[in-house]
């Protein structure tokens, strides 16, 4: 159950932004396909529970219900009601091109005149997919943010700190060395009863502020890791 769904345009829609009388319209008005799930972007159904909570279902019951499944859509949901409230009109599933490739972004909103992306990631990764899509971006002229699952956030910044050893230090790691890299601005996400909170090597927020800093532009890298300035 979410009472959150997309319209064709990409937009979130809120059930709980209806009143009794606007939620009978929609149910009453909708067609088929008008609104699609955010977990899978097939039909969804506005419905009410006998105990007159408003949400969206499924059309058919072809939605995988796995935990990554379940976490991204949470995930998405509470960044989606969160920039909302912070002014922001995100969309979902957002397709955009750069000089070479495709790329298709969890939430997508633009601030002024920056284009700006969250992805979301709970499955494993390689480190070099993470920054072949995150180049799509840089090549797009958007600014594009990551937000991990804590055992894919551990598991990816073991692979930035031999990607430093590497690349920048000739096999020998120097005293209170950081595992991130400027290139790639991520952080891990916890779901909470208070929507969640971001947290880095240096960085625990709630979701709220953290994307008030993205907004503002004041999520920065500093002496290997990624902070709020």
């Amino acid at each position: 159950m979410t009472t959150l769904a997309v319209s064709r345009d990409r937009k979130p829609v809120l059930a709980e932004s209806f009143n009794e009388h606007g939620w009978q319209a929609l149910k009453d008005s909708y067609k088929i396909g008008d609104l699609l799930m955010p977990c899978c972007m097939t039909p969804a159904i506005p419905k009410t529970s006998p105990n007159f909570l408003q949400f969206f279902a499924h059309y058919s019951d072809g939605c995988a219900s796995s935990p990554e499944s379940q976490w991204h859509l949470a995930t998405k949901e509470v960044l989606i009601k969160e920039l909302l409230s912070l002014g922001v009109e995100p969309k979902f599933e957002e397709p955009g091109r750069s000089a070479k490739s495709a790329w298709k972004a969890d939430i997508f909103f633009v601030v002024g005149e920056r284009q700006i992306v969250i992805e979301v990631q709970y499955s494993y990764q390689h480190l070099r997919d993470y920054l072949r899509r995150q180049e799509r971006y840089v090549q797009s002229g958007v600014s594009a943010y990551w937000l991990l699952y804590l055992p894919r956030y551990l598991t990816l910044s073991k692979s930035l700190m031999q990607h430093r050893i590497k690349t920048e230090f000739a096999g020998k790691l120097p005293k209170g060395t950081a595992q991130c890299i400027p290139q790639f601005p991520m952080a891990c996400f916890e779901l909470s009863d208070e929507n969640g909170m971001v947290i880095g090597v240096k960085l625990k927020v709630t979701l709220k502020d953290w994307l008030n800093s993205l907004i503002l532009n004041e999520f920065k890298y500093e002496a290997g890791t990624w902070i709020i300035a």
